[in-house]
Parts: structure tokens; C-alpha cells; sequence
């Protein structure tokens, strides 16, 4: 372990390289703040679901911290906000249980496409998009299919 520590201080000095400070678990204002300090150049700050890290803190980074960029690199962090959503099943439900239950769990609606239907009853959900039970992040949107009769 000594001779690849030995190994990356070398190469980091002769490329003029820093390793980018490990910002996992700190809120969005101390991330920022230890990327500028270290001299790198604070990119885009994305969302991603996490059932471990608090709502607002980091979850991950790009570049690691274990993997030495030159100074000035752009750095990029994905903030946790919350726990992913599960998609509520809402086919053959009526427009208002649909709508109801979509806000409810913290999702919002995309589009709304009325099609003729003989088999669902008008004002009813034929479709979502995406289906019942798959996990999303808080926030994102479900297309929703209602039969015209």
C-alpha cells in the first residue's frame, strides 16, 4: 500500500493534479464551499434518490475523491433528495382518484391523452406512463391514458 501511495503523490505533483476533497454526506453549502477551496471549478449540481443520505446532502461526486484531476476540473454532485417513489397503479381508476393519488406520493402529471376505449369506462385511466410499482425521484411525472368511452 505504501509504494502505490508513494506511486499517486508522484504522479499527482508531476501533473500538477489534486485529489478533489470527499464531499459525501455534507450539505449542498459545505460541498461548494470545499470544492472552490481546493482550487477545482463547482459544475452542476443534480438530484438522485437515496435511501441512506439525508434529503439536501451529497450522495456521490464525479470526479472520486480517490482519483487525482488537475486543479480547476470541473466537479459535479448528486444531491440526495429523499428516498425514490414508488408509481401508484391508478389504471381504472377515475381522473380524480388518479390525480389524488399521483400528488399524494409526490409525483405530478405530464401529459393527459383522452382515447376512445369499448372496454374502460369514459373518465377512467387506461394507461400510465411509467407503470405501477417502479421507483422514481420525487418529482418526476406520469403520462396518463383516460378513456373517452
Amino acid at each position: 500500500m505504501k509504494k502505490v501511495a508513494v506511486t499517486l503523490v508522484a504522479i499527482t505533483f508531476l501533473c500538477g493534479c489534486s485529489f478533489v476533497p470527499n464531499v459525501k454526506g455534507q450539505p449542498i453549502a459545505l460541498a461548494v464551499e470545499a470544492i472552490t477551496n481546493a482550487d477545482f471549478t463547482m459544475g452542476d449540481v443534480k438530484p438522485a434518490s437515496s435511501e441512506t443520505v439525508e434529503t439536501g446532502k451529497v450522495v456521490r461526486q464525479w470526479p472520486w475523491p480517490i482519483i487525482p484531476v488537475a486543479r480547476g476540473s470541473i466537479v459535479t454532485i448528486y444531491v440526495s433528495n429523499g428516498p425514490p417513489v414508488v408509481v401508484p397503479n391508478v389504471v381504472g381508476k377515475t381522473r380524480e382518484y388518479a390525480f389524488s393519488a399521483i400528488l399524494t406520493a409526490g409525483l405530478t402529471i405530464s401529459t393527459i391523452t383522452e382515447q376512445n376505449s369499448t372496454t374502460v369506462q369514459a373518465g377512467k385511466i387506461i394507461s400510465q406512463n411509467p407503470s405501477a410499482g417502479t421507483k422514481i425521484r420525487k418529482g418526476n411525472s406520469i403520462a396518463l391514458v383516460i378513456s373517452k368511452g
